[in-house]
């Protein structure tokens, strides 16, 4: 059964807003560094919590600005360095995040503070898809996550954990972990796969992001990147061959009705060690195998190419190459990351 946030998106999104505002009135100390920045970054993501917090998440930065010399060298972490980034460029300086559409078939976004977000699994070097779970690795059950955590329930049978993503891309841009104490890596199991594909088609406006171990995911703790499908992802648009009609997608890209088939392709993925990327619709299941990762030193996409990119949106971190960002761009970035291995399917 769904709860009531999920049975509709106005729903959602007064519960993901209502606890982002508690939070602004909240005291910030230097041991709350992850929710200052948490704000910032929501903030700049929506322009409505950007009017509402600017003036609150000003302040508590020019407090911090005065006192952040003498914090202790056990809280100098991965929020400490980005709270250093933010001051030193200043609040007020901070882009907000701007979009535009390519060519009617591209998005685009130039996303200044998400330049700043930790890399962890998604700059090292790997080689197999199965990763064990550490405990000691970032992870969602550390405490200084619990107040990024707005919301645990149960969810279609499922117990999950809604936490933000600190440094959102899409609309209430949420990851959903399933079974949090459980700790499962990421690495897709039947039930969870089946779980994201009827979670999607009960729950009305939502779409799931999803990425293996080796394609840039950056936390080996399963998690699914929920987000309110405020319009259509461009590789579900009606003028690719794999949605039936004419123009041939730039990706290898596989798609499927049924939860059925879509894991008998994971399946097939899983045994030939290959890492993918997915999205899921509630008409469709998006599945994009990929080349192990690796950084391109040319590309003008640094910050990876994931599912958001293989779905046709691509996160500038230069604001000169998100001004002058063309198709022609895009497709050199989809070439140079083509999958090259050979696919065998039974």
């Amino acid at each position: 059964m769904l709860p009531d946030l999920f049975k509709s998106k106005d729903n959602f999104i007064k519960v993901y807003d209502d606890y982002l505002l508690n939070l602004s009135k909240k005291e910030i100390s230097f041991n709350d560094l992850g929710i200052l920045i948490l704000l910032s970054a929501q903030a700049t993501f929506n322009k409505n919590l950007y009017k509402k917090t600017f003036t609150r998440i000003n302040s508590i930065y020019k407090k911090l600005s005065k006192e952040i010399i003498n914090i202790p060298d056990n809280l100098k972490n991965d929020d400490y360095f980005v709270t250093l980034k933010i001051l030193e460029i200043g609040w007020e300086n901070i882009e907000k995040v701007a979009f535009k559409k390519l060519n009617a078939l591209w998005d685009a976004q130039y996303n200044q503070l998400r330049t700043f977000k930790p890399r962890r699994n998604a700059v090292e070097k790997i080689s197999s898809i199965y990763k064990k779970f550490d405990k000691n690795a970032f992870n969602f059950n550390k405490p200084f996550l619990r107040q990024e955590r707005f919301k645990k329930c149960k969810c279609n049978g499922m117990d999950v954990s809604l936490f933000y993503n600190k440094f959102p891309f899409v609309p209430y841009h949420t990851l959903l972990v399933p079974e949090q104490e459980k700790n499962h890596p990421q690495f897709l199991r039947r039930r969870f796969h089946y779980y994201a594909c009827d979670l999607i088609k009960s729950a009305e406006g939502f779409a799931i992001g999803y990425n293996s171990i080796g394609a840039y995911a950056s936390v080996n703790h399963l998690h699914f990147q929920l987000f309110i499908e405020k319009e259509k992802m461009p590789v579900c648009n009606p003028v690719w061959k794999h949605n039936g009609g004419k123009k041939e997608y730039p990706a290898k890209c596989f798609v499927f009705e049924s939860k059925w088939a879509s894991w008998k392709f994971i399946s097939e993925l899983h045994t030939q060690n290959i890492p993918y990327n997915i999205l899921y619709t509630k008409e469709k299941i998006y599945i994009f195998p990929v080349n192990f990762q690796k950084m391109h030193k040319n590309t003008i996409f640094p910050l990876g190419f994931a599912w958001i990119e293989f779905s046709g949106s691509f996160i500038n971190v230069a604001k000169r190459d998100f001004d002058k960002l063309t198709e022609r761009q895009i497709l050199r970035e989809f070439r140079m990351n083509k999958f090259t291995k050979k696919l065998t399917l039974k």
